[in-house]
């Protein structure tokens, strides 16, 4: 099969998916609570915060241990490793942060004698010397043993940074799988308490659409054969993905952006791949600072772990802004990003997971609104910028 006949025969395929979608729209089934007060990509605040209830055996979910020790075996350990858990489960504090120490655990299961400490990573890069300051605490604090979990999107392992070029026995997990199948059956041990199975089959939902598997299993299937059974066709795409990924975001980010900061009168600047940290820069006329849209860590040069913000950095000097939170942006405000921050809508844009969104406009547009929602807010508090 030629690859226009492959793509013609995946189109079909994606028509009977969108007419899917388009009925699970109409029956509420596309309704997401955490996607609607705009948690989708909130580490903390969702979930770290969501897991950690479901995990604590005094949660409000009813299910005592249950659903802990389902974890527990999800991860490969004995359903008793851990008996009960202490409470300050969620962003525990264990000192100031150093070299070797310090820092604030995401997610702690432990019972005074053995313990689970669980980073989680949903788009954030690693901290430096992250993991081994963790390793570090657990072999302090728990002498009879620890486990030390790394837990992403799709099970990668943690950075050098994070590790110290040390060598530590931690275990990587995914939501992809390890989460999503503890998910599947913490929502069969709430058969009876529908409040807790419908939260949890929400959050499995979105987990889904973060992870790029809400497609149809049937649908996915005869995609999969027919890659297999065209492998050339399907080489050939894969070997221009770098173009097809620079071309989109091109044309359907870049443009309608630049169009978009024309359109209000604003300075608009894009520091592409190979200059520097790539970046997306609005002002308006009347102001010192930027808005940002910038990635976690400027080290490599790509459109990945990408977020927005009002930066602190100053075109007038040491012009500072006051630390200030806005209700537009969900993560806190700091030293650097005085007004807060919020990571983008589909915040890697080389995943494949990415195109469609960047292609419909689903991006382009949620950075233009997000935009208009800054300044709106900044004029209405008449806060300085």
């Amino acid at each position: 099969m030629e690859l226009n006949d492959l793509l013609m025969e995946i189109s079909k395929i994606c028509l009977i998916e969108q007419e899917r979608m388009k009925h699970k729209q109409r029956k509420g089934d596309c309704f997401n609570v955490f996607n609607t007060l705009g948690l989708r990509s909130n580490e903390v605040r969702l979930h770290s915060a969501f897991l950690a209830e479901l995990l604590n055996p005094d949660g409000n979910h009813g299910l005592k241990d249950a659903m802990l020790k389902e974890f527990l075996a999800a991860i490969g350990l004995k359903r008793d490793y851990i008996s009960n858990c202490n409470t300050n489960i969620v962003e525990r504090y264990i000192g100031e942060r150093t070299e070797t120490t310090g820092g604030r655990i995401d997610i702690i299961l432990e019972d005074g004698e053995y313990a689970i400490i669980i980073e989680n990573k949903i788009y954030a890069i690693d901290q430096y010397h992250q993991l081994l300051r963790y390793n570090n605490y657990g072999k302090q604090r728990f002498p009879k043993g620890f486990k030390l979990i790394y837990l992403t999107l799709d099970g990668h392992e943690a950075s050098k940074d994070s590790l110290g070029d040390n060598e530590i026995d931690y275990h990587c997990i995914s939501y992809k799988g390890h989460i999503l199948n503890w998910l599947s059956k913490c929502v069969m041990l709430a058969y009876d308490k529908p409040l807790v199975r419908e939260t949890i089959s929400q959050y499995i939902t979105l987990i889904k659409q973060i992870t790029g598997q809400d497609m149809n299993k049937d649908s996915s299937d005869k995609i999969v054969d027919l890659a297999i059974n065209n492998m050339k066709a399907v080489v050939a795409l894969m070997d221009n993905r770098a173009e097809i990924s620079s071309k989109l975001r091109t044309e359907f980010i870049f443009k309608p952006l630049k169009e978009f900061a024309v359109k209000m009168g604003m300075e608009f600047k894009l520091i592409k791949e190979g200059d520097e940290s790539p970046a997306l820069k609005f002002k308006m006329p009347q102001w010192s600072h930027y808005i940002v849209i910038t990635r976690d860590d400027g080290r490599d040069s790509d459109w990945k772990n990408l977020y927005i913000g009002i930066s602190q950095s100053s075109l007038l000097g040491d012009k500072d802004l006051p630390i200030r939170q806005l209700s537009c942006f969900s993560e806190c405000s700091n030293t650097y990003w005085p007004y807060g921050w919020e990571w983008i809508l589909y915040t890697d844009w080389h995943s494949t997971s990415s195109y469609l969104p960047i292609r419909t406009g689903e991006v382009s547009n949620w950075i233009i609104s997000k935009i208009r929602q800054i300044i709106e807010e900044i004029e209405d508090k008449g806060l300085p910028v």
